[in-house]
């Protein structure tokens, strides 16, 4: 009984701070009434996401750095994981009838980001630093094209 009520109270502890509560919020957010200057929840996963490409950008100059990279991955797949459970603000702009096949689309990419990110991760892991490099590489490559589809320029 004992372990059962300390197991509970681990995944109390470690499922609040791996899920939010706005994940699970409805998948359509409004964003009525937000101002230029503020972000969205997904918004801010998706700066965490590129500050972590940058990191892990210079932690892969050096093989002896794989730990720095590790723990640059775990934040970056944390962000991606809660991310592709949200709705890009842009898909309110998106017609109807072609709204879910949007939403749908950014969230295959959201898990190809978390496929390329996790064979970084196995590479590391397996001691091929080149290819974990090549992986990464990948990775970058997909925020310029991701962005252009799934975001709207700020005026």
């Amino acid at each position: 009984m004992k372990t059962l009520l300390v197991a509970s109270s681990l995944l109390l502890v470690l499922g609040g701070a791996l899920a939010p509560r706005e994940v699970f919020a409805p998948a359509q957010q409004e964003h009525a009434g937000q101002s230029k200057g503020e972000h969205t929840p997904l918004e801010e996963r998706m700066h965490v996401m590129e500050d972590q490409l940058k990191a892990l950008r210079r932690s892969l100059r050096d093989p002896s750095r794989v730990v720095d990279s590790l723990a640059s991955l775990a934040k970056f797949q944390e962000a991606a994981l809660v991310a592709k459970s949200e709705t890009p603000r842009m898909s309110a702009k998106v017609p109807e009838g072609e709204r879910a096949k949007f939403v749908s689309d950014y969230r295959r990419e959201m898990l190809h980001a978390l496929e390329l990110s996790l064979a970084v991760e196995r590479a590391l892991l397996d001691g091929k630093h080149e290819e974990a490099l090549v992986r990464f590489e990948e990775l970058r490559n997909l925020e310029d094209p991701a962005h252009s589809k799934f975001t709207e320029e700020e005026k």
